[in-house]
C-alpha cells in the first residue's frame, strides 16, 4: 500500500516538473537565431518569473511529517497518563486514597511544566481521590526542632470567587513570595487536599500545612514555608 499522501506529493511535483519545463522553454527560444535584444531580454525576464514563481512555491509549500510522527508521541503520552488514571483510580478504590493521592502529586508535578494537557487529567484525578473516604488524613507536615516561630504575618488569600486554574496559580505563587517562616491562609469552597499533594511533591520537607476550618462551605489552610 503507498504510504499516505503519496498521490498529493505525485501531483506536486508533476506541477513543478511542468513549472520546470516551461521556464526552460523560454530560456531554449532565447537562444534560438534570429531572435531580437529586445525580444531576448523580453524571454529572459519570462524565464526569470517562472523560475522565481517554481522557487517561491516549493519553498512556500512545507513537507508533511510523516502520520507516526504527527500523532505518535502524544498518543502515548495521552495513553499513559490513561493507563496511570485508572491505575490510580483503581489504588484509591481499595482503601489506600492517601498512597494514590501520593502517587498522583508526583504525577502532576512531573508533567506540569512541559505537558499542561496531562497535568490538568492528573488535578482532575486529585480531586477525584480527594472525594473518596480515607482511612486517614494526610500526614500533614509538623513543626520540628529546626523551625523557628512563625515571624512573617500572615495574608488571607481567598481564592473561591476564582475560576480553578487561577486558584492554582495565585497559591503557589503566594507560597513563593513567602520569606522562610512566613505563612499565609487559603480560604477555599472546598478540601484543598490535592493542593496538598501538590505542594508535597514539589515543596517537600520545605512547607507547613495546618487545617483551621474543616467546611462544610468553607475550609482554611495555614500553608508556611519552613524557616531553615
Amino acid at each position: 500500500m503507498p504510504p499516505k499522501g503519496g498521490a498529493d506529493d505525485d501531483r506536486t511535483e508533476h506541477h513543478h516538473h511542468q513549472q520546470q519545463q516551461h521556464a526552460n522553454s523560454v530560456i531554449s527560444d532565447s537562444a534560438r537565431p534570429g531572435t531580437t535584444p529586445g525580444h531576448r531580454a523580453d524571454l529572459g525576464s519570462r524565464a526569470a518569473k517562472a523560475t522565481t514563481e517554481t522557487t517561491t512555491e516549493t519553498a512556500e509549500t512545507p513537507a508533511e511529517p510523516p502520520a507516526h510522527r504527527r500523532s505518535g508521541a502524544g498518543a502515548e503520552m495521552a495513553a499513559a497518563v490513561d493507563l496511570l488514571v485508572r491505575a490510580l483510580r483503581a489504588l484509591g478504590g481499595t482503601g489506600h486514597a492517601e498512597l494514590a493521592g501520593r502517587l498522583a502529586g508526583h504525577a502532576w508535578a512531573a508533567l506540569h511544566t512541559d505537558h499542561p494537557r496531562a497535568a490538568d487529567r492528573i488535578n482532575g484525578l486529585l480531586h477525584y481521590l480527594a472525594r473518596l473516604p480515607a482511612g486517614e488524613a494526610p500526614s500533614t507536615p509538623s513543626p520540628s526542632s529546626k523551625e523557628s516561630v512563625m515571624t512573617t504575618t500572615g495574608i488571607e488569600l481567598d481564592v473561591r470567587q476564582e475560576i480553578p486554574a487561577r486558584r492554582h496559580e495565585l497559591i503557589f505563587a503566594a507560597y513563593g513570595a513567602l520569606a522562610a517562616g512566613g505563612h499565609f491562609v487559603l480560604v477555599n469552597d472546598h478540601d484543598p487536599k490535592p493542593l496538598y499533594y501538590q505542594f508535597a511533591a514539589e515543596h517537600a520537607d520545605r512547607f507547613t500545612w495546618e487545617y483551621l476550618e474543616q467546611g462544610p462551605e468553607v475550609w482554611r489552610v495555614r500553608i508556611g514555608r519552613v524557616a531553615g
